[in-house]
């Protein structure tokens, strides 16, 4: 268990959001928690393992990477804390919400109390950072809602499921047959005891995308873009026939690009905005 943690507080553009948490995760990031700031920026809290790092590495190697990628933050500061620090900001801002119609996301520790006709998927996010409330998970979250029906049967792929949660907002809807792909220790670790908390073991968490075979239905994916475009082959070829492919983590600027690189072998069907954020949907 990671006992300390050196904290990066960072604010910029929103326009610069996808490319600052690629770098920070390539350099080595455990997790990105992303915070409401004003109109047109937002606010990376970053946790780096203590243990690996001190706070003139990280600093510096933030400094270089920004500079050589032309991000200028507004704010940027290094500074130590521990997993109590870190589970207190969690606690302080994760309340109970409604991500669709009628499934509520409440944290593990708090006593929620459902209402008529509501399911209820409780998580404890752990390292995964997957809570739900950033713009991406949301409107996958209701792309998935709004395909589902056209299945009997339907059956989903989560590729970058996190703390598991897209998975179980599916089982929610009624996916019998879903498998997921992370390839984070933490992740996997947390998405496993999310699922067995939710009555959902069965789900699979494999590490690649290459361990998984057959068709889906439904394929959702939100994570980086530059991962997107790294396994675009391995995503297309799960697609079934009539099915979905969804892809966010992306911003509406970055549309373009990732409308390029999966067709023509799958028709664009259109995109989802939520906030900066967008989600581009494919059909076979």
């Amino acid at each position: 268990m990671i006992n300390e943690w050196l904290i990066a507080k960072i604010e910029l553009p929103v326009a610069d959001a996808e490319m600052a948490s690629y770098l920070l995760y390539e350099l080595g990031c455990n997790g990105i928690l992303e915070e409401e700031s004003d109109k047109g920026n937002c606010r990376f809290i970053a946790y780096f393992d203590a243990g690996l790092f001190n706070k003139i590495n990280v600093s510096d190697y933030l400094d270089r990477s920004f500079e050589s990628s032309n991000i200028e933050p507004s704010i940027f500061e290094v500074y130590a804390g521990d997993v109590d620090d870190w589970k207190d900001e969690w606690r302080q801002w994760f309340k109970p919400f409604e991500i669709i119609n009628n499934i509520i996301v409440a944290p593990s520790w708090e006593n929620y109390k459902r209402e008529s006709g509501e399911s209820v998927i409780t998580m404890d996010p752990g390292m995964a950072f997957g809570t739900g409330l950033h713009g991406t998970t949301r409107v996958c979250a209701a792309a998935i809602e709004e395909f589902a029906d056209e299945f009997s049967n339907p059956s989903l792929l989560d590729v970058g499921t996190g703390s598991g949660l897209l998975a179980l907002v599916a089982r929610k809807l009624g996916f019998k047959t879903i498998k997921t792909v992370e390839n984070d220790p933490d992740s996997i670790l947390v998405a496993r005891e999310n699922f067995v908390r939710n009555g959902a073991a069965d789900i699979e968490v494999l590490d690649d995308i290459k361990d998984i075979g057959g068709e889906f239905d439904i394929i959702v994916a939100n994570i980086l873009l530059s991962v997107l475009i790294e396994i675009k082959e391995g995503l297309i070829s799960r697609v079934a026939r009539n099915g979905y492919l969804i892809l966010s983590g992306i911003t509406h600027e970055q549309e373009e690009q990732i409308i390029s690189e999966i067709t023509p072998a799958l028709e664009l069907i259109g995109n989802r905005w939520r906030e900066e954020w967008s989600a581009v949907i494919f059909k076979r």
